[in-house]
C-alpha cells in the first residue's frame, strides 16, 4: 500500500510509517491540548454524542454534581449520569421538576436548539446550564455555579424593595408632622376663626359682656391656642427626631459619629427612659418594669439612652397586652440591658435583617405603629462603636428580647484611639 503525498509523488514504506506516526503524534498532542484546555476552565464542561453517551467532561463538572469517576467514563449514557446524580439528592427533587428537566433537554436536543436555564440543586446551589447542539446530534454543555451571583441579585432586589418601602414610610412620617405644623400655623394666623374667638366676638357685638363671662371666654381661647401650640411642638419634636435619625445614619456610614464613653451611673441613663415612656405604656395598659442589678457602665450616656428609648419604645409600640421589662445586670466584665416584651414576636429568619438600615419586618405594621425602621440599625451601630453588641431572640406570638451588652469598665480595647479606629472602619 502506498500513500500519495500530493502533486503526483508516492511515499515508500518508511515514509508511510513516519507519516502515520506523525499523524498519531499530532492527534495525541491535539487531544492532550484539548483536555488541558477543558480542565483549565473554571466552569463545568461536558460533551455527549448523538446517542446521548458521554464523550468527555472536566473535573469541574464532576465537582459540581459530586459524581464518582466510574460514572463519568466515556460511553456512559446520560440517563446513567443523571441517575447517579439523582440518587445522591437529599431531599430528592420533585418528580415534576425532574421530568420537566429531562423532557426540556430532550426536546431542545431533537430540534437542535440551544438550552439555557438555571438548575437549582437540593443543597441550595444554583447552576446555570447551557447545552449547545452539534451537527451530528451531540451536545456540548457548560455548567456555571451562579449561586453567589443569584444570592447577590436577590439581595439587591430585596434591598431595592426595602429601600422603596422605607422611602414610602419615611415620606408618610415626614408629611404627618408637617401637615399638623402647617395646619396649626394657619389656624394661629387666623385666630378669629377659632370657635372660642367667634363666641367672644359675637357676645361683644351683642352688647356688654360681664367680666366673669369675658374672662371665661378668654380662658377658653387661651386653652384652645395652647392645645394647638402643644400639638405643633409635639409634631416639631417628632420631625426633629426623624431628621436626627437620618443624620445619625449618615454619620455612622461616613465614620464621623463621635462617641465619648465614660464611667456612667446606670440610674442616670435609665430613669429618663422610664419617665419618658411610662406614660405611653400606661395608655396601652402595659406593665412597664425596670429591674436594675448593676450600678455603672463604661459608655456614652446620651447614646445608651438613645438605644434604650428605641428598644423600649419599639417594645411598647408592638405589644398590645402583657408587659415590657427592662433588666440591667452585670455578667463578667459586661453589662447587659435586656428589653423583653410579650408582643407579636419576630421570625428567626429576620433576626439579622431587622438591623439593616432600609429593612422593615412589616412595613404595614411599622406604618400602623409609627416610625421609620431606622432605629435598630442605628442602635446596633452605636452599641458596636462603644465596644458592645445588640442581639435579639424571639418567639412568634410570645414576644421578643433585645439584649444590649456594653463594657462595665474601661479596657485597653476601649481606649479613645481604638474607638477612633472603629469609627474610621465604618466609612
Amino acid at each position: 500500500m502506498t500513500i500519495s503525498a500530493g502533486a503526483g509523488s508516492v511515499l515508500n514504506d518508511n515514509q508511510q510509517l513516519v507519516y502515520i506516526l506523525r499523524l498519531s503524534h499530532t492527534r495525541k498532542r491535539a487531544k492532550l491540548l484539548l483536555n488541558s484546555g477543558i480542565e483549565a476552565l473554571n466552569d463545568g464542561f461536558v460533551m455527549f454524542d448523538g446517542d446521548d453517551r458521554l464523550i468527555l467532561c472536566n473535573r469541574k463538572y464532576q465537582e459540581i454534581y459530586e459524581l464518582p469517576e466510574e460514572v463519568l467514563r466515556p460511553g456512559t449514557p446520560y440517563s446513567s449520569v443523571f441517575g447517579a446524580w439523582f440518587a445522591k439528592q437529599d431531599p430528592a427533587p420533585a418528580e415534576t421538576e425532574v421530568s420537566n428537566w429531562i423532557n426540556t433537554r430532550r426536546a431542545k436536543s431533537v430540534v437542535g436548539e440551544k438550552l439555557d436555564m438555571d438548575h437549582r440543586l437540593a443543597d441550595g446551589r444554583v447552576i446555570k446550564t447551557s447545552n449547545h447542539p452539534l451537527q451530528d446530534g451531540g451536545i456540548v454543555g457548560l455548567r456555571v455555579d451562579v449561586t453567589e451571583l443569584t444570592r447577590a441579585k436577590l439581595a439587591a432586589e430585596a434591598a431595592s424593595k426595602a429601600k422603596s418601602d422605607f422611602m414610602g414610610v419615611l415620606s408618610h412620617e415626614l408629611r404627618t408632622p408637617l401637615t399638623v405644623i402647617m395646619g396649626v400655623a394657619k389656624l394661629s394666623e387666623n385666630a378669629r376663626l377659632l370657635r372660642s374667638s367667634k363666641a367672644l366676638l359675637t357676645a361683644y357685638e351683642e352688647g356688654d359682656v360681664p367680666s366673669e363671662k369675658a374672662k371665661a371666654m378668654l380662658e377658653d381661647i387661651f386653652a384652645q391656642l395652647s392645645g394647638l401650640q402643644q400639638r405643633m411642638v409635639q409634631s416639631g419634636e417628632h420631625l426633629e427626631h426623624l431628621i436626627n435619625e437620618l443624620l445619625d445614619v449618615a454619620k455612622i456610614e461616613s465614620g464621623r459619629l463621635v462617641i465619648e464613653p465614660t464611667i456612667c451611673n446606670i440610674k442616670d441613663i435609665v430613669d429618663p427612659v422610664f419617665q419618658q415612656l411610662s406614660t405611653l405604656s400606661r395608655k396601652k395598659g402595659l406593665d412597664f418594669e425596670v429591674v436594675q442589678e448593676a450600678e455603672t457602665v463604661f459608655a456614652d450616656n446620651m447614646r445608651v439612652r438613645q438605644i434604650l428609648i428605641n428598644l423600649v419604645g419599639n417594645a411598647i409600640k408592638f405589644t398590645d397586652s402583657g408587659f415590657v421589662r427592662l433588666c440591667i445586670k452585670q455578667h463578667d466584665d459586661m453589662v447587659r440591658f435586656e428589653v423583653c416584651d410579650t408582643g407579636e414576636g419576630i421570625s428567626e429568619t429576620e433576626f439579622e435583617s431587622i438591623f439593616d438600615v432600609f429593612y422593615q419586618v412589616d412595613s404595614t405594621a411599622t406604618r400602623r405603629a409609627g416610625g421609620t425602621g431606622m432605629g435598630l440599625a442605628i442602635s446596633r451601630s452605636l452599641a458596636e462603636l462603644q465596644g458592645g453588641a445588640l442581639t435579639v431572640s424571639s418567639t412568634i406570638g410570645k414576644g421578643s428580647c433585645f439584649v444590649l451588652t456594653l463594657p462595665a469598665t474601661r479596657t485597653r480595647s476601649e481606649q479613645p484611639e481604638a474607638l477612633s479606629e472603629l469609627c474610621a472602619e465604618q466609612s
